[in-house]
């Protein structure tokens, strides 16, 4: 017991309050790509999902967030892997990593596991949001000057088809008239 309040006062005084909000991001991705779109495995299977903190030359030695789904994501949390020199809670409810040294970005923080039936519908997501502990926001610290919120980059959307990029809102469509395409063209 004296262990774990002695890791949540390190984790308290590692974390003070956020400052403004940076322009970095941090999203669930696909373990092979770095794209807001996951093909579900048919027939079910494990799972690798990374979460990647991206903002070009930005080094950190703190995160706080976590993972959540929606959408009838039917995939179950099976793990997680955290490359943090000390961490506090997990990716469900509520991540806190501490890096002793800084690191750039972009940045894994960690591999989260997923068993699946393959049975997810179109548009079910995952998304990684704020920490409960901060107010609900996701944070970093930098290695200077402080605590920064940030946003999420993406939410991971699956698809089961290509058009599902569309309908699940993932590619922007327009309507147009066939003038307005061959005006794209002239020159």
């Amino acid at each position: 017991m004296k262990r774990w309040v002695l890791a949540i006062v390190i984790v308290w005084l590692c974390f003070p309050a956020p400052g403004e909000a940076q322009s970095g991001c941090m999203a669930v991705y696909p373990e092979t790509d770095k794209v807001c779109w996951l093909w579900e495995p048919q027939g079910g299977g494990i799972m690798s999902l990374r979460v990647i903190f991206d903002l070009s030359g930005f080094s950190i030695t703190d995160a706080a967030f976590r993972v959540v789904t929606g959408g009838g994501f039917t995939g179950v949390y099976m793990g997680e892997t955290v490359f943090g020199d000390l961490w506090l809670g997990n990716t469900q409810d509520g991540l806190e990593v501490v890096l002793y040294q800084c690191h750039n970005s972009p940045l894994l923080l960690a591999t989260v596991y997923y068993s699946t039936d393959g049975m997810s519908p179109s548009c079910a997501w995952l998304e990684v949001v704020g920490h409960p502990l901060y107010d609900n926001a996701i944070v970093v610290a930098d290695c200077g000057s402080g605590m920064h919120e940030i946003h999420s980059c993406c939410r991971l959307t699956v698809i089961r088809s290509w058009d599902d990029r569309r309908t699940c809102g993932l590619v922007p469509v327009e309507e147009s008239t066939w003038g307005r395409v061959k005006a794209l063209y002239r020159q």
